[in-house]
């Protein structure tokens, strides 16, 4: 606020009056404050969409590697089952074949081939396992 003092009575300050008023011009300013814009992450609409296209290629990610683990792990199972079966035929395989070729030895023995060995070799040997 401005002073001025008049020369008479130097004692005595009084305000200085206020200058003419000018039409359309104020000089108090306005009570009407712009507003600051808000910023992108104060949205939450934008926040949250932010998030969502942040997420979403590491869903993606997550879930073709999910699969492709998946199917990795049932493949290496399902070869690993059917070598186990393969390897299981094998020896069944080959435990017939020996038990094969033992009753083909015991057949050829005279004892069970010859009629005169069976008259010689009493029953209770005959049956014995």
């Amino acid at each position: 606020m401005t002073f001025f003092c008049s020369q008479v009575q130097s004692s005595v300050c009084q305000p200085a009056p206020p200058p003419p008023a000018i039409k359309g011009l104020s000089m108090i300013a306005p009570d009407k404050t712009p507003k600051p814009k808000a910023t992108f992450w104060q949205s939450p609409k934008r926040l949250g969409l932010t998030i969502l296209l942040g997420l979403l290629p590491l869903l993606g990610l997550g879930i073709g590697g999910y699969i492709l683990v998946n199917r990795s792990l049932a493949y290496g199972i399902a070869q690993q089952q059917e070598q186990q079966a393969t390897n299981m035929s094998d020896r069944l395989n080959q435990f017939f074949a020996e038990r094969f070729r033992s009753l083909d030895a015991m057949a050829k023995l005279p004892m069970f081939s010859d009629s005169k060995w069976r008259k010689v070799v009493p029953d209770s040997e005959n049956s014995r396992p």
